[in-house]
């Protein structure tokens, strides 16, 4: 709700088929996250990635759609960074889950050929570009046990188990590589190849097929099986672009002027993160942010 200078004077929504005005005397926070939910708003700002897999899934609550921003923008908001999408290169192809998965890091990725593709120690966005050059823009991520991050009870870094995960199709399992090779429906002496190859860089800390020189300690396949494979695909996880704010995380108008009255905090705010968000670094945001803001309205 604004006046008719655009200063914000509140908020209009709908409850329960009704219209309802909530007013205030210091101003409005805006903190309803991204648009990492919304493929429409992906496909109209991005300018990195270019042409998306058909099916390409999300990783956010499905409310992520972009409201914030949207309405900000007609009131004159600037925005900043829109362009600027990660996408989270190992989510289920069919969900955007990120918690059905055992083996995820930086070990041995697959594609449709059963060949390596890419430097698995490389930031997402490299990661998540080769993936999507892919067959199908998907791989697979191929694990054993020392490598698959599982605990003693076979339960994955999200407290799933192994047989739940084998149950829904999340996981792959099979006793031998060829096996393995046969129920994901690549070349078996290619896959087997792979994997040896693979397990050669690891002892040597040399990769020649893919440049990679890094390497956990537990990198290698345990070669005695079992094996482990995961579908995995590209998923939209975090936008960078929103709303541009001042220090205050005052909204700011296109000729860098204070929006009075409107504040905003969070993933719907842009300019923070640059192109490629670090992990973990959106609970920072939205904690400092969102305390700035507060703390700056109640001072205006």
């Amino acid at each position: 709700v604004t006046d008719e200078c655009f200063n914000v004077l509140g908020v209009s929504c709908i409850e329960k088929h009704r219209r309802v005005e909530l007013m205030t005397k210091g101003g409005v926070i805006l903190a309803t996250g991204g648009f990492a939910s919304n493929i429409a708003m992906v496909e109209e700002y991005d300018n990195y990635w270019g042409d998306f897999s058909d099916n390409i899934r999300f990783t956010t609550i499905p409310s992520t759609v972009g409201d914030g921003i949207v309405m900000a923008k007609e009131i004159g908001a600037a925005l900043i960074g829109m362009g600027q999408i990660q996408l989270l290169p190992l989510a289920d192809p069919v969900t955007g889950s990120t918690s059905n998965i055992i083996g995820e890091g930086t070990i041995m990725y697959i594609n449709q050929e059963g060949k390596r593709f890419v430097n698995e120690s490389s930031r997402r966005d490299v990661l998540a570009k080769a993936i999507l050059k892919q067959t199908g823009s998907y791989c697979y991520v191929i694990s054993t046990f020392q490598n698959s991050r599982m605990d003693s009870d076979y339960k994955n870094n999200y407290h799933l188990y192994l047989t739940d995960l084998i149950a829904s199709g999340a996981v792959v399992q099979a006793d031998t590589l060829e096996e393995l090779a046969e129920k994901i429906g690549c070349p078996v002496d290619t896959f087997v190849e792979t994997c040896t190859n693979f397990n050669k860089y690891v002892a040597e800390s040399n990769d020649p097929e893919c440049g990679r020189v890094v390497f956990p300690d537990n990198a290698a396949l345990e070669m005695e099986g079992p094996f482990y494979a995961c579908k995995r695909a590209p998923a939209v996880h975090h936008t960078m672009g929103g709303i541009k704010v001042n220090v205050k995380n005052q909204a700011l108008a296109e000729d860098g002027s204070v929006i009075p009255g409107l504040y905003a905090a969070g993933e719907v705010t842009g300019g923070f993160h640059g192109s490629n968000r670090l992990g973990g670094n959106a609970i920072s945001e939205v904690i400092t942010t969102g305390r700035n803001a507060a703390t700056n309205l109640l001072a205006e």
